[in-house]
């Protein structure tokens, strides 16, 4: 099997410690996503807006990181978990250009009042974004979006609203 299989990645478990160091403790609830492509692979690192916690994950269906869901962590502790998916992707592939077949990652950080930067990991077949068969080379790339809200949110891209 390719390491690179989408299918082996629909499962997501959740770890603890009160030290980065370790130990690290298995959460009871873990596996806290089970057998689903579109909501087990981590997506970029959890972030907070407004006093929220939010995760990312890759969409990866149809295809291996097609968009990035945001879900809002409604209960977190040594004992409890839940969240919440965001209806919205955050970001998705756009068929043409650098990230024509996949946007698989974020990086948000607030610059400040109402502003923000997101650094995104796109996927194309070569970084004109042409896809030819007789070509299967890859290329990774990446871009960043800027934007300015209210109220602590990334309102500035509609992709980014959560």
């Amino acid at each position: 099997m390719d390491v690179y299989d989408p299918l082996r990645k629909r499962t997501l478990r959740l770890f603890y410690t009160s030290d980065f160091k370790g130990p690290w403790t298995e959460h009871p609830l873990s596996p806290i996503v089970k057998k689903d492509l579109r909501t087990a692979r981590p997506g970029g690192r959890p972030f907070v807006i407004d006093g929220k916690l939010y995760r990312l994950g890759q969409d990866c269906y149809p295809r291996y990181g097609y968009q990035v869901r945001a879900f809002q962590i409604t209960d977190i502790s040594p004992t409890t978990y839940s969240e919440t998916m965001i209806d919205t992707p955050l970001v998705k592939a756009s068929s043409k250009g650098w990230n024509a077949e996949a946007m698989h990652h974020v990086d948000a950080q607030q610059t400040g009042k109402n502003r923000w930067i997101a650094i995104v990991d796109g996927w194309a077949s070569d970084p004109r974004g042409h896809w030819r068969p007789e070509n299967m080379s890859q290329a990774a790339t990446f871009g960043v979006i800027t934007a300015a809200g209210g109220g602590g949110s990334m309102q500035g891209s509609p992709r980014l609203t959560l």
